[in-house]
């Protein structure tokens, strides 16, 4: 009587083994997005808005930290405009989890921001957790939105 009961749950449980390892092993698509992150890390640091304008599908839009929607187009020349507000010293996406579910990828980790506000002595820190959705369009990735919270140290 428990001898079906055993071969059962051991067919089970190696059954979920190679699903569970399956899960846990980056894809191509998995290195590529977090690629793409470090780029879009690097241009917003560099303030190149052509580089960061080339990660973002057309229909790109940002919730940021306060709330605000800003669209491809006003999230760019926030990158413009902000050496007049603020001087970003560093800027870095951490603890990615990517999931890529066919032509699309859910992304979601920590973004370290330091900068000092313009006319003010004083270096600010943050740190925000964000998502981004990123799809595949035309053969290349694309963010399509991202949604900001900031979150205590």
């Amino acid at each position: 009587m428990h001898a079906p009961r055993v071969v059962l749950m051991l067919l089970l449980v190696s059954a979920a083994i190679p699903v569970s390892l399956a899960a846990q092993s980056p894809t191509p698509a998995d290195a590529a997005i977090k690629d793409l992150i470090k780029a879009w890390d690097e241009a917003y640091m560099a303030r190149d808005v052509v580089a960061v304008q080339r990660l973002l599908a057309d229909d790109y839009v940002l919730t940021d930290a306060s709330g605000a929607k800003l669209s491809k187009k006003e999230y760019l020349m926030s990158i413009v405009k902000s050496p007049d507000t603020s001087r970003t010293k560093s800027w870095a996406s951490e603890n990615l989890d990517v999931r890529v579910s066919g032509t699309t990828a859910t992304v979601t980790g920590e973004s370290s921001v330091k900068g000092r506000p313009r006319g003010r002595g004083f270096v600010v820190e943050a740190r925000y957790r964000f998502t981004d959705t990123w799809a595949r369009r035309g053969g290349r990735w694309g963010a399509v939105s991202t949604t900001a919270t900031r979150i205590s140290k």
